[in-house]
């Protein structure tokens, strides 16, 4: 819905997780990012991962990305 909402294209979804309940949204997106202590189950579809959510994890993964 919001890839449709704001015509976003497959290579400006970004998305963050942790646990293996985010698998099917790593499956789908176009840069997954998995945060720091993750269940291994996402590491064959992160493209990059970053730091836990309280050390910054996300800033530093846009940063990564040059979208900040």
């Amino acid at each position: 819905f919001i890839m449709d909402r704001f015509s976003f294209a497959m290579d400006q979804v970004y998305v963050f997780g942790d646990s293996s309940n985010d698998l099917p949204m790593f499956e789908f997106a176009g840069h997954a990012v998995a945060m720091g202590h993750h269940d291994p189950v996402l590491d064959p579809h992160a493209e990059y991962v970053t730091s836990e959510v309280e050390q910054d994890g996300i800033a530093r993964a846009l940063r990564h990305y040059g979208l900040v």
